[in-house]
């Protein structure tokens, strides 16, 4: 089973220690746990790195790492992205209100860069043809048209965005490929995507991932609004 996390710390941590990794959770995935009991030695067994602090030495591992270094060390043990490989169906909803911002998100996606694709639901209530757009939207379509499927939907745009990119995915046989639901109102960092992308390079099966707010992500499997991936499979044909 691949790693699902990219550190666990585990027991209590000295503030020179906790000021390091403060910082290092908006690009890692770092889930804590005080006491190393069962439940650690079990979440162990599938973590990406351990940290422990025994008096005044930090160990990752088996390895003792100088304060320091323990960026360097999460950074060259980590899964190395390549996003020209990345291969993702993201999800995005517009509306009247926040169609202007969609090029400025998918340029952070780099979707023009990589083999992913942009599935794009609109309610007809909004815009029912891709004509009614504001001119520089449609010219960003034009520009990017094989990167960029538009979807006009009759069902409202608070729900419009997981149900018509998953019958696209179903009627065109893309059950194995991952489908990212990206909110156009959030303001993600690059940072987000890349743990994102982690955990799923990480995770050889998964159901669905979740970034509680645009800035932190952890492996709880549990749905949210804001950013989320599913494998197809997991969603009945009917």
């Amino acid at each position: 089973m691949k790693k699902y996390i990219d550190l666990l710390t585990i027991g209590n941590l000295t503030p020179e220690v906790l000021k390091i990794l403060a910082h290092l959770r908006v690009k890692y995935n770092i889930v804590s746990c005080r006491v190393d009991n069962h439940s650690a030695s079990l979440i162990a067994e599938k973590s990406k790195l351990v940290l422990r602090q025994n008096g005044k030495t930090v160990l990752i591992g088996e390895d003792v790492v100088e304060p320091q270094y323990i960026e360097d060390y999460i950074y060259n043990a980590a899964i190395q992205l390549d996003s020209k490989a990345l291969k993702n169906y993201y999800s995005v909803a517009i509306n009247r209100n926040n169609v202007e911002k969609l090029p400025s998100l998918l340029n952070k996606l780099h979707l023009a860069d990589t083999q992913s694709t942009c599935l794009l639901a609109c309610p007809v209530s909004e815009f029912a043809t891709v004509d009614e757009l504001p001119e520089d939207i449609q010219m960003f379509i034009e520009v990017n048209c094989d990167k960029i499927v538009f979807i006009p939907v009759d069902i409202p745009y608070d729900f419009c965005r997981l149900i018509p990119a998953v019958k696209y995915m179903q009627d065109n046989g893309l059950d194995d490929e991952t489908l990212i639901q990206v909110e156009l109102d959030a303001d993600y960092s690059e940072d987000t995507f890349n743990k994102l992308y982690r955990l799923i390079a990480e995770t050889e099966e998964f159901t669905i991932t979740s970034a509680v707010t645009p800035n932190t992500l952890f492996d709880t499997p549990v749905l949210s609004n804001q950013l989320t991936a599913v494998k197809l499979r997991y969603f009945n044909s009917e």
